[in-house]
């Protein structure tokens, strides 16, 4: 009974020193979604060079045209143009592939709100590839203008508020994951500490002021759980709205989902409290 309390000790503090990040274990279970990530990591980023390389000979080329103005130069400029908007279209296409892979990379996921961001996501690749192919239509300058200010007014009022929720859902997986293993943690100490409350032989029974203190510890415990779910379902509301669409308020309930997770701490530093108590020179 002893070295089952030890292990259980050694879990807890396992836990404790568990980060607010996102996921980076790799497990067997979702070693396909470890890879399946890493492959549209890898792809994003070089998608994002080859921008940022292409960014470069617009940039180029807008100020020959602006030096010389000639029909040449604006053709140049506008064959740039449209390969600098194309290539900014298709980072976003990957940027949301990636993303919806990490989501899916992280425990704690749901089947359910993942299928429903896909959906999400499906529709905003669709709207980025039509807009993708309607690019070689434009013949000036002010037809790319055009197409450029309709792809920031998607991002800016669709495609941003879309990247704050799956970013939202992706930290607010990582609580759950914690909430689970931590009612797991609960249960199972005070499944043995019945077992050891029960046991009444002589040297192994606890005295009853160390039976109380215990108890009272472990209800406080429960109340910290709840205080931490009921947290956490308030932030899942705010998430759910889908209505995030700067930096402010994404930190905004990031600061809340982390105030959770304080909670989920505390009940596991009142977890060793209650194990330290017991202890074999106090049983009678």
């Amino acid at each position: 009974m002893r070295k089952a309390l030890f292990l259980f000790l050694i879990l807890v503090y396992f836990w404790v020193g568990v980060k607010f990040v996102v996921a980076q274990e790799v497990e067997d279970p979702a070693s396909s979604a470890r890879a399946s990530f890493d492959k549209s990591y890898s792809q994003y980023l070089s998608k994002l060079e080859e921008y940022k390389k292409v960014y470069d000979l617009y940039v180029t080329a807008k100020a020959q045209h602006l030096r010389s103005r000639t029909p040449k130069s604006e053709s140049a400029l506008i064959d740039a143009g449209q390969s600098i908007l194309k290539l900014r279209d298709e980072v976003i296409i990957y940027y949301l592939d990636m993303l919806m892979k990490k989501y899916k990379d992280t425990d704690g996921f749901n089947d359910e709100t993942a299928g429903r961001l896909q959906t999400k996501v499906d529709e905003e690749v669709k709207w980025y590839e039509t807009h993708i192919l309607s690019l070689p239509s434009a013949a000036s300058l002010e037809d790319l203008t055009e197409d450029s200010k309709e792809a920031q007014t998607r991002k800016r009022t669709l495609t941003d508020p879309l990247i704050y929720e799956i970013l939202l859902n992706i930290s607010y997986a990582k609580t759950q994951d914690y909430a689970d293993r931590l009612e797991n943690l609960f249960w199972g100490f005070r499944k043995r500490f019945d077992v050891i409350r029960a046991d009444t032989r002589e040297g192994f029974a606890l005295d009853v002021r160390k039976v109380q203190v215990i108890d009272r510890y472990l209800a406080e415990v429960e109340v910290i759980i709840k205080r931490s779910n009921d947290k956490r379902a308030s932030v899942y509301g705010e998430i759910l709205k889908g209505k995030v669409k700067d930096v402010s308020a994404y930190n905004g309930i990031i600061k809340s989902l982390a105030e959770s997770t304080g909670y989920q701490k505390d009940a596991i530093f009142k977890f060793i409290e209650a194990i330290n108590e017991i202890k074999t020179k106090d049983v009678i």
